[in-house]
Formats: C-alpha cells, structure tokens, sequence
C-alpha cells in the first residue's frame, strides 16, 4: 500500500491508495487539500511558486511598454521632424502622415497576433520557459531596428518584428502564472499580469515626459534604448524558473490611478467573486461614461464641462483597473481545460487585438476635428456597448472563483447555466 500524505497547516490528511490504480481517488484528495488551504497557509507553502510567476509575468511590462510607445511618438515634435512630413502654411510643422500612422499601428497589432497564436503551438512543443526566452533574446535584437531606423518604412519593419515576442509574452505570461500557483493563490497571480500591464504604461509615460525636453533624435532613440534593459535579466530569471507635455502628465495620472484600482481588485477578490466584481465593475461604468457623453450636450465648449469630463474620465479609469481590467485575466486563465488553457487565452488575447484595430481606425475619425468631431459625445458609444455587456455578463459570465479544474469542466459539461455555476460548483466540492 502506497500512503499520500497532505501537510495542511499541520493537519495531517492520510489515505491509503492501491499502487497505481485510484489515481482519480488521489486527484480528488488533492483537489480537496488545495481547495481548504487558507490564503495564508497557500502563501507559506508555495511561496516560492509565487515569486517565479512575478519574475516571469514582468515580461508584460515590456509589451505594454511597446505598445504605447510607438503611438506617442506620433505628438513628438522630435519624432515628427526626423520621420514626417512638412506642413503646408510656412510655419515650420511636421506630421506623421495619417496613412503611415495606421500602417505602424496595424503592424504592431499583427505582430502580437501571429506571437500570441503561435505561443499556443510552441509553447506546446518545446515548453513554456523555453519560448519565453527565446522571446526576451529575439525582443534585444528588434530594438536595433528601431534604434537605427532611417524611415517611417522601418519604423514599421521594426514595430510588426518587435511586437511578436510581446505577443509570445501576452498569452505566456497568464498561463504561466496558472500552472504554477495554487488555486487559493491563483486569481491573484493572474490579476497580477495587469499590474504589469499598468506598470508599463506609467513607465512609458514617465520616460516620455522626461525626454520632451531634449531637441534632438535622442529623444525617441532613449525611450527604445530602454528596452535593451529588461530582456537579459528577466531571460535569466524565466530560465532559472521552473517549466510551466500636460497630455503626457494627464496620462502618468490615469496609469496611476490604473495602479491604485489593480491593487484595490486584489482586496476586492478577497470577498467578492469574479463574476460579482466584473459586473459591478461595469454598471459602475454606465453612469460614468454616460455623463460625459451628456455633459457634451448641455454645454458644448464650457471649460466647466471639460474638466469634469477629465475628472469622470479619471473616475472611470480607477473604476477600470479595480474591475474590468485585472479581473478578465484571472477568468481567461481558469475558463479553459488545462490541455488547452495556452490556446484559450491566444484567442482571448487576440480577439482584444482585433477589436483594437477596430478602435485604432473609429476612433481618429470620431475626434478629429475636420472628421466627425464628435468629442465627448463619442463617449455614447462605449456608453452603449457597456449596457450590452452588462446584458451578456448577467446571463453568460460563469463564476469561477475558489472551482478546481475538475469542477469547471463538470459544470460545463452538464450545461449549468452560467448564474449557477458557484452554487453548483460549492455542492460538487462538498
């Protein structure tokens, strides 16, 4: 007879089991050891799992990084000179052609799509932490091309061939974090690739601040140089882990705000499920955006109405990172069968993706002046959209907080309706 035996917080859980042949047995007492850890019990005993999936996750702070930093470039008088175009008028202004402002964008985009589906495959065949480090040396070399780039053409080369390691990152990152942390610790973990996502927001918006003072190309050139410092350390780390101007300081508020809300969603975690938080989260939105959009149409130009749009904007924003943000990540990484969580969160990451480009051609048109100048009254849309995702979130969004991998795929095999599963799911765990 073969004893396994369970250390929970010194109590001790000792079942016999015929050599090899209850392993279901074995797994369901598993399950039921790892599902009665405390929060604080889970931290003592996988301490250490813990800190690798922050090693690891930081990566997502250089995609983040990557992603805004291009796009900013577009305001920078700098960047503009050195890769746009003369105005016409006399007056001496550059600007990056409109075309070439959505060919760099599309090409980032498609870079993260093709590594976010192609870190399913490969991740698949050679490991996770293999992949990821490959990534991080593949991310040190795309930066020559953007540090040296003569053109807006290479700009472009260079964004579509740096994006695809940030792709690999951006699907890697959340699995990871899943398969090597315990259940209690597990939404927390995956929440925490968010952070990271905020992270590299505030740093990119900080460095960007910071270098509009200089006059010369050093001033783009720095904030890509920047990336050359995170690959190596983080490559070392992943493989010593185990497998599995205002408008910029206005934009450093909203990435901290950003930050606060993803550390009051961990709080929030604590006592209310994913599904409660989501939901919450998004009828809070409702007000919020709606009264920006009406406020556009009682006062038209009142710098009164402006600054309160900013400032529900702002609301909004912490209302964002406490919710709707982190909490996605925690439910993409749980949603999918074990075998296929890699390829689940791909598609996730890619349906964002697409739907970014979506965003990244409407939304040009909705603001600028001499197109649909609609300002806060773009806020209608997303108005709307929110109020149809409520609808879907209600009657579609399962909750899966505190579920084993076992009790999610029952539950979705006998076709609970999504507004049962954390009842259901509390009778199937005893």
């Amino acid at each position: 007879m073969e004893k396994i035996e369970t250390d929970v917080s010194n109590r001790q859980v000792e079942k016999a089991v015929p050599d090899g042949r209850d392993d279901d047995a074995a797994a369901d007492r598993a399950n039921a050891a790892e599902t009665s850890l405390s929060m604080r019990e889970a931290f003592r005993l996988y301490w250490k799992a813990v800190a690798w999936s922050v090693c690891v996750s930081n990566a997502t702070i250089m995609e983040s990084y990557m992603l805004l930093l291009t796009g900013s470039f577009y305001a920078q008088p700098q960047f503009q000179q050195r890769f746009g175009e003369l105005l016409p008028g006399g007056r001496g202004e550059y600007s990056i052609p409109a075309q070439w402002q959505v060919g760099v964008s599309m090409a980032g985009l498609a870079g993260l799509i093709g590594g976010s589906f192609s870190n399913g495959y490969f991740a698949d065949r050679f490991g996770q932490r293999r992949v990821m480090i490959v990534s991080h040396m593949s991310l040190v070399a795309f930066v020559f091309i953007l540090f040296f780039a003569p053109d807006i053409k290479t700009i472009m080369i260079g964004t579509l061939f740096l994006a695809i390691p940030c792709g690999f990152f951006a699907s890697g990152t959340p699995t990871y974090a899943a398969e090597v942390t315990p259940l209690r610790l597990r939404g927390y973990m995956t929440v925490y690739v968010n952070l990271c996502w905020v992270i590299g927001r505030l740093v990119a918006y900080s460095i960007l601040a910071g270098t509009l003072s200089m006059q010369s190309e050093w001033a783009y050139r720095v904030p890509f140089a920047i990336q050359w410092a995170w690959p190596v350390p983080l490559a070392i780390a992943t493989w010593l882990a185990p497998e599995s101007p205002c408008s910029f300081y206005l934009s450093i508020g909203n990435a901290g705000l950003a930050l606060v809300g993803n550390l009051v969603s961990w709080a929030l975690m604590a006592r209310f499920g994913w599904r409660s938080i989501y939901l919450g989260g998004l009828l809070a939105m409702i007000p919020v955006m709606g009264l920006v959009a009406f406020l556009d149409l009682a006062a038209t130009g009142s710098d009164a109405v402006r600054w309160g749009q900013c400032s529900l904007l702002l609301v909004w924003f912490f209302i964002y990172g406490a919710s709707i943000g982190p909490v996605p990540y925690g439910i993409a990484a749980n949603v999918g069968a074990a075998s296929l969580r890699p390829k689940t969160i791909a598609i996730g990451r890619n349906m964002y993706y697409v739907l970014n480009i979506a965003n990244t051609i409407v939304t040009p048109y909705m603001l600028n002046p001499a197109q649909f100048n609609l300002k806060g009254r773009a806020a209608f849309l997303p108005w709307v959209l929110t109020l149809l995702m409520v609808v879907w979130t209600y009657f579609r969004l399962p909750e899966l907080k505190g579920l084993t991998q076992d009790t999610i795929n029952h539950l979705f095999e006998t076709r609970v309706p999504a507004r049962r599963f954390a009842e259901k799911g509390r009778e199937c765990q005893g």
